[in-house]
């Protein structure tokens, strides 16, 4: 369940992210997913030895080297909690009339036991 929320997280990234890139081909798109998603699993983000403001700071990289701008792309990091950090992304649509719409994930997960998993929960 919880690999299903980082992909619903990531799926949202990536279609955010292509709103602001040039028209690519498909098999362009889909590495650039591949890639995000990859990053995501590979950052360890559970609670006893994870970093969420580490994956929160890369996901925030890839949105600004999509072009949103610094004012649409804002890290938190609670106080005493510098490992629980978070991202605010303002994704903007191309009709101003239009009602918002709000999307939210969370990047932290269950603590993987190496010795319980046929591959490696973070690869």
């Amino acid at each position: 369940m919880t690999r299903f929320r980082i992909l619903l997280a990531t799926t949202a990234l990536v279609v955010a992210t292509a709103t602001s890139v040039s028209a690519a081909t498909d098999s362009d798109g889909l590495q650039r997913f591949k890639g995000i998603y990859k990053e995501l699993i590979e950052t360890n983000t559970t609670l006893s030895i994870g970093d969420c403001t580490l994956a929160a700071k890369r996901m925030a990289a890839r949105l600004k080297a999509a072009g949103y701008p610094d004012e649409d792309v804002r890290l938190f990091v609670p106080d005493g909690h510098p490992k629980e950090g978070g991202l605010v992304a303002v994704l903007h649509g191309s009709n101003p009339g239009a009602k918002a719409i709000l999307m939210l994930a969370h990047v932290d997960v269950v603590e993987a036991k190496r010795e319980d998993w046929t591959r490696d929960p973070f690869t």
